[in-house]
């Protein structure tokens, strides 16, 4: 009597255990909740991927956007009746009416200025601006240094760089050290040829811009003078200042 009430009324016998069907039900039940949280896991990574495109995405064309507005040639202001402003996207200095940006030798990474006396060159200065390949091999050295304000603070010229080099003669340049500056030095070289370099240093002259970034900068000076006059490029590097 007792076994056919308990078939009907699923009552389990005395001595019997309905704790492994109870343990299968509460485990059905967390892999179930292991599974929603699981789930909202994806759903929150997939986001989070989601995110980190779309902000590289915005900074990519903000990077495009930077490189656009860095391309343009020098602007030239006449801030006094005997001086201009050269602006280009990474620098600025000043110079006398005499000098004008040549458009038809600048690139975007090379700015080409020169000094008129009517039709005759005499002074020529190229600034190169984070280009590996700018040719720096030059005669003489202007070492400088750089003030804490990012500004080049130029010494004197040296003599001509084959006077420290044990070598006298070269098919090719030599890099020298001449008054703690390191250049590549054309030893039979007879034009004036200046290569700007910092003290303690490199021909690469390493300023940080107002962005944040540091760029490089090269300078190669030439005059064709008689005798060759190096103070136009002192007193433009004395007004050079980052973008």
């Amino acid at each position: 009597m007792y076994s056919i009430c308990a078939q009907l009324c699923h009552i389990s016998p005395p001595g019997s255990n309905n704790l492994p069907h109870y343990q299968y039900d509460v485990s059905i039940s967390r892999q179930k909740r292991f599974i929603r949280k699981f789930k909202k896991l994806l759903l929150v990574i997939f986001g989070v991927i989601i995110l980190i495109g779309i902000v590289i995405g915005i900074d990519a064309t903000r990077q495009n956007l930077h490189h656009d507005t860095e391309v343009g040639q020098p602007s030239v202001t006449t801030v006094h009746p005997s001086i201009r402003e050269f602006d280009t996207p990474y620098f600025t200095f000043n110079a006398p009416t005499g000098w004008t940006n040549v458009d038809s030798e600048s690139a975007t990474h090379k700015f080409d200025f020169k000094s008129y006396r009517g039709t005759l060159i005499e002074q020529e200065l190229t600034v190169y601006v984070d280009d590996p390949t700018a040719d720096l091999t030059g005669t003489y050295a202007l070492p400088v240094k750089i003030g804490t304000d990012q500004r080049i603070i130029p010494t004197q010229v040296t003599d001509h760089c084959n006077t420290v080099s044990a070598i006298k003669k070269a098919n090719a340049p030599v890099v020298v050290t001449i008054m703690q500056t390191k250049i590549s030095c054309l030893l039979d070289g007879t034009n004036y040829v200046v290569i700007v370099g910092e003290k303690d240093g490199d021909a690469n002259i390493k300023l940080k811009r107002p962005n944040g970034r540091i760029a490089t900068y090269n300078f190669v000076y030439r005059s064709s003078t008689v005798p060759p006059d190096s103070l136009p490029l002192v007193n433009i590097l004395n007004t050079f200042t980052p973008l």
